[in-house]
């Protein structure tokens, strides 16, 4: 049986987020194709000791691609590409989302109360449509003799336009990593308010201008998604608010 051996065309390269190894084996085409149906993209490569492949000769990672190549004499040449260090770089983006609200919330949160439009005067206003005898008050904003004034007269005007809710626009901020294995984090502040953060010390900048553009965040997804080469996606979203209800939402206990 004639053996194989490592020859000496290898090479490395980078892409985003990855490097790649490649080692060349020369030996009978035979046996090297028997051994190349062994192998599996985005699984580790086993040794095989009939054709004196070595774990020596494999470098740690996950296959990425093999190519087996015929030559005179019935030899062969097989490539292996190996997916050697998946580099944990951090891809930011952001996208803002589009939110619908019921009009009556208009200026509900306003600092200043007087800002506020006063609901109960305006259920009992609303309340005086249909009722002939109450129509005149109805179409002067008034209610009991009071008018309504302010944002209080601004909502019932837009009510009567037919106006039933309004569109606000919030950062919903992105980080998409790949890696090796699943992390150990996966899902732990999810639902939880916490500003993004980042595990890339190149980006610390860039996220913090991006946590600038809201006062308070909730991590809103955390997704995991493999890939046939071996490897995770992992996708983690926070969106924006002015303020989250800690009634509703607890803080991550990293008090972030």
């Amino acid at each position: 049986m004639t053996e194989s051996h490592l020859d000496t065309p290898r090479s490395l390269s980078k892409q985003p987020g990855l490097t790649l190894v490649t080692r060349t084996w020369v030996g009978d085409y035979d046996n090297l194709e028997d051994f190349a149906k062994t192998l599996t993209v985005g699984r580790k490569v086993e040794t095989i000791s009939s054709i004196d492949i070595t774990a020596d000769d494999i470098p740690d990672g996950f296959l990425a691609a093999a190519e087996l190549t015929a030559l005179n004499g019935k030899r062969g040449r097989l490539t292996l590409t190996i997916a050697k260090h998946q580099e944990n770089v951090e891809v930011w983006g952001l996208e803002p989302a589009e939110i619908q609200k019921p009009i009556r919330t208009w200026m509900a949160d306003a600092q200043n109360t007087a800002d506020r439009p006063d609901l109960t005067l305006l259920d009992n206003w609303a309340a005086q449509a249909g009722n002939q005898a109450l129509a005149d008050d109805y179409h002067n904003y008034k209610w009991n003799g009071q008018e309504l004034t302010g944002n209080t007269r601004k909502l019932a005007e837009m009510i009567r336009q037919g106006i039933e809710s309004y569109l606000v626009y919030t950062p919903v901020v992105t980080c998409v990593t790949r890696l090796n294995e699943i992390p150990d984090d996966i899902g732990e502040d999810l639902g939880k308010i916490c500003v993004p953060k980042s595990n890339d010390d190149d980006m610390n900048d860039a996220v913090t201008k991006l946590a600038a553009l809201a006062e308070d965040w909730l991590k809103t997804a955390d997704r995991i998604q493999g890939a046939l080469d071996g490897t995770f996606t992992r996708t983690q979203q926070w969106t924006g608010a002015d303020k989250w209800n800690e009634n509703l939402y607890q803080p991550a206990s990293s008090g972030n």
